[in-house]
């Protein structure tokens, strides 16, 4: 939503409101507008919409979690939807790139695994134990979203030409809402990932594609 659509979303809000027989305060309509930008109006009607008919939660006032839920999926949901992004990426585009992808909570959490080199080394037999490990990350920041993350997840092409060479490197490849990637990218960290760890993760992705050729 953008400000032109803040008159309708009140009108919306407000008659929902009406029907639990508690409207709502100037200062709260501005929080929930705010909280809820993100998302399309038409969403968020589709949403009040199934809260007012969810039997579990319908008999509350409404609260901006209630509608994330409901256009979103609860956090089991979220974190598999999630996953299945990263791994889908994994296959397709691989170590090489530096990918962004269109969540920050995704990025924090391969980050925190060991960046994207590192999980890109995952073999077939692990891969389902990683994305348990993200799955749980990933849901720990539903709640509390992290606090940073980095601008883009560094593919072995950018990193082996840190410093030198930056005229070769592609740009990142962006997993997702282009849109919301390039925002990721702005609000995130410069990517800096630990010289050690880095070198590792090089390293153990070279010894695999090593090991592949000399079976082949």
């Amino acid at each position: 939503m953008n400000a032109n659509d803040y008159p309708e979303f009140v009108t919306l809000w407000t008659q929902v409101c009406e029907v639990y027989g508690k409207p709502p305060s100037d200062g709260a309509l501005d929080l929930m507008f705010n909280a809820l930008k993100r998302f399309d109006l038409e969403a968020i009607k589709q949403a009040l919409t199934a809260h007012v008919n969810d039997t579990q939660h319908g008999d509350f006032v409404p609260k901006p979690a209630d509608i994330v839920r409901h256009i979103e999926g609860d956090g089991d949901t979220r974190a598999l939807s999630a996953w299945a992004k990263v791994e889908d990426a994994i296959r397709r585009v691989g170590p090489y790139q530096t990918v962004v992808f269109d969540d920050p909570r995704a990025m924090a959490a391969i980050e925190e695994m060991g960046g994207w080199i590192k999980l890109c080394d995952v073999t077939d037999r692990d891969l389902p134990f990683k994305g348990n490990e993200f799955k749980k990350r990933y849901q720990a920041y539903i709640s509390r979203p992290p606090e940073r993350h980095p601008s883009k997840l560094l593919g072995m092409s950018e990193a082996t030409n840190a410093g030198e060479h930056q005229e070769f490197v592609p740009e990142p490849r962006l997993i997702g809402n282009p849109q919301r990637c390039l925002a990721v990218m702005k609000q995130g960290a410069e990517a800096q990932p630990g010289i050690n760890r880095l070198s590792d993760a090089l390293d153990g992705v070279a010894g695999r594609l090593t090991s592949k050729s000399e079976v082949a």
